[in-house]
C-alpha cells in the first residue's frame, strides 16, 4: 500500500506503538506494509529454536547412548549387548540433531534475507524522496538502527551492485551514498538528439512591409480579409 503522504511503496518502522514510512517519516496505520522491524523475525525465531532444541537432542542422546552402554556392558560383562542397544540411541540421535541443526540454520538465513530485503526496499524509498543522495545518517534515522549498522549496510548494496549504488566524498571527507537510477528518473525525459521530446510550436511569422511573403495563398487571403475587415 502507498504512504498517504510521499506515494512511496516504503516498508513501515514501528516506534512504540505507531507505525512510520520509512521514505518520508510520516503516520502510517499498522499493518499497512511489511515492517522492517519485524521482517523475518519468525523465522530467525524459529531457526534459533530448532538449533537449541537440536543441540539438546544431541548432548541428550549422547548421554543416553552412552549410559545404556556402559550400563549394560557393566551388567553383562564381556559381552555386547551394551553397545547394541546404545550405539543405536546416539545414532538416532546425532542424525535427528543435525537435521534439526540444518533446518534451523537455513531457518535463520531465510529471515536475515527477508529482513535484508524490507531494509534495502526501504533504502530505496529514502533514496526517491532525497533526490538519490543519502548518507548512513537518513539510513539510520529512518529504520531505527545504529549508524554502524546503517553504514554497514549501505557498503554491502555498494559492494554487491555498484551500477545502482556508489559512494561519494564530499569537501569534508563525508561520505554520501549515491543511485543514479534514482537521480536519471527525476531528471527531464529527452530524445535521442537531447531535445525534449515535447515539440514547441514557433510563433507565427510576422508581415513585413515590403517583403515577399512566401507563406500559403490561404494566409494571404486571410490577412487581406482581417484587414478590409478592420476598415
Amino acid at each position: 500500500m502507498l504512504c498517504p503522504h510521499c506515494y512511496k511503496d516504503a516498508p513501515i518502522v514501528y516506534r512504540g506503538v505507531s507505525a512510520h514510512c520509512t521514505a518520508c517519516g510520516g503516520l502510517r496505520t499498522p499493518l499497512a506494509n511489511e515492517s522492517v522491524n519485524l521482517a523475518g523475525q519468525g523465522s530467525k525465531v524459529g531457526g534459533t529454536v530448532a538449533s537449541v532444541f537440536g543441540w539438546i537432542v544431541l548432548v541428550g542422546g549422547v548421554v543416553l547412548g552412552g549410559s545404556v552402554t556402559a550400563f549394560f556392558q557393566w551388567l553383562m560383562e564381556g559381552g555386547y549387548i551394551g553397545w547394541l542397544l546404545g550405539t543405536p540411541i546416539m545414532v538416532l540421535s546425532a542424525i535427528f540433531a543435525a537435521t534439526l541443526l540444518f533446518s534451523g540454520k537455513k531457518l535463520a538465513k531465510s529471515g536475515q534475507a527477508v529482513q535484508r530485503s524490507a531494509q534495502e526496499k526501504a533504502i530505496l524509498g529514502i533514496a526517491e524522496n532525497k533526490g538519490g543522495v543519502i548518507s548512513a545518517i537518513d539510513v539510520s534515522r529512518s529504520l531505527d538502527l545504529t549508524l554502524q549498522q546503517a553504514d554497514a549496510l549501505l557498503t554491502r548494496m555498494a559492494k554487491e551492485t555498484p551500477d545502482q549504488v556508489t559512494v561519494d566524498l564530499d569537501d569534508h571527507g563525508g561520505v554520501f551514498y549515491r543511485f543514479p537510477q534514482v537521480q536519471f528518473e527525476k531528471l527531464p525525459r529527452e530524445g535521442a538528439n537531447g531535445r525534449s521530446r515535447v515539440a514547441v510550436e514557433p510563433p507565427p511569422r510576422q508581415r513585413v512591409a515590403g517583403e515577399a511573403w512566401d507563406g500559403d495563398e490561404d494566409e494571404v487571403e486571410d490577412v487581406g480579409a482581417a484587414r478590409r475587415k478592420a476598415l
